[in-house]
């Protein structure tokens, strides 16, 4: 009997002990009720970059709202004249500011617009505004130099090729040179908004490579942690490229088809996550769910370093894009045009109760 006993009892240990086991490996998600507050209305996109946040509004992308979330400070943002705010790839899946892949108009402390040339055959000529200065000066891109190491000074291929705006950061903007569809791409070049320094991609800037592109680096190249490699990457209109981007000691990688997945540096992590928009700061990864035949106001996530699944409650129903500034997340509802904002510190990364 006392034998039967403590067999029962070690039974009984190991089922508590796998149990645990089980609660370790699949957290109970923390559900949020947030408080929102609106915006802005009749805003059709929505862009955060560090402590800015711009709203777009118009058909012709001619006018927004520049709002500084750390001071409340909130700026009428109109481009120059024959401008409009360039959204030639939509920023669909905005990292806080930090993209893999295309990012709207907004990075870093810059806002970009795309303005008509002078004649077809002069170089596309873009307006930068300086967020700290408050001022817009042009900016040319300088296709000479871009397109030199592939051209190798053949007049026709310069001819052909165009350089068309893919991103911002604080030190670097970057382009893809194309033709359009009549000719391979060119690839991406890169042009430092002070020096004027033009560079290529980085060499290891490819799938399963260990560089990636940093817009926000004097040194543009950085590498990637161990185990990671850079990801499969985006379609664009031209071509493929490889997207990953970092984050503290995480990373998210895209592979083609839009499929996102989580890695953390020295881990075997390659969580699938993701579904919309996608968000990420230092501690919360979140993004929308659901589709336009199936819309609700949910929005996922997890915690990091953890992983704890979180469930938040948004605004509304249809929320399509979600965006982190440094102090709080926005959501953009298509279709009522709106936009909310919540300040709860569980979302910005502070750590759990």
């Amino acid at each position: 009997m006392l034998v039967l006993v403590g067999v029962m009892a070690l039974l009984a240990m190991g089922g508590q002990a796998v149990a645990q086991r089980e609660m370790r490996r699949a957290p109970r998600p923390l559900v949020s009720h947030p408080r929102w507050r609106l915006v802005a209305r009749n805003v059709d996109y929505l862009l955060a970059s560090g402590r800015y946040v711009l709203l777009i509004k118009g058909y012709k992308n001619s006018s927004g709202t520049l709002i500084d979330d750390q001071t409340g400070t909130r700026i009428s943002l109109s481009v120059p004249a024959g401008c409009n705010f360039d959204n030639s790839y939509p920023p669909g899946n905005s990292l806080g500011g930090t993209v893999p892949g295309p990012g709207g108009a907004l990075g870093g402390s810059w806002v970009v617009a795309a303005c008509t040339s002078p004649s077809a055959e002069a170089p596309r000529v873009y307006e930068l505004y300086s967020i700290p200065a408050r001022r817009w000066a042009p900016f040319t891109p300088n296709l000479t130099q871009m397109l030199g190491p592939y051209c190798r000074g053949d007049e026709q291929c310069e001819a052909n090729y165009y350089a068309t705006y893919f991103a911002v950061g604080d030190d670097w903007i970057q382009f893809e040179l194309d033709c359009g569809y009549h000719c391979p791409p060119a690839g991406f070049a890169f042009q430092n908004i002070q020096t004027g320094q033009v560079d290529g991609q980085p060499p290891d800037w490819k799938p399963g490579g260990t560089q990636i592109p940093d817009l926000n680096s004097p040194a543009l190249t950085q590498t990637v942690c161990r185990p990671l490699r850079v990801g499969d990457g985006f379609p664009s209109p031209a071509q493929s490229f490889p997207g990953t981007v970092l984050f503290g000691r995480f990373a998210i990688a895209a592979s083609r088809g839009f499929t996102w997945h989580l890695e953390r540096c020295g881990s075997r992590l390659h969580k699938p996550i993701g579904g919309g928009s996608l968000a990420a700061n230092r501690r919360t990864v979140v993004w929308t769910t659901g589709s336009p035949r199936h819309p609700h106001r949910k929005i996922e996530g997890v915690f990091l370093p953890g992983l704890r699944p979180l469930v938040v409650q948004g605004p509304t129903r249809s929320l399509s894009d979600v965006a982190f500034s440094s102090r709080a997340l926005y959501v953009w509802a298509p279709g009522s045009r709106r936009v909310w904002r919540t300040a709860n510190p569980m979302l910005v990364g502070r750590p759990l109760p």
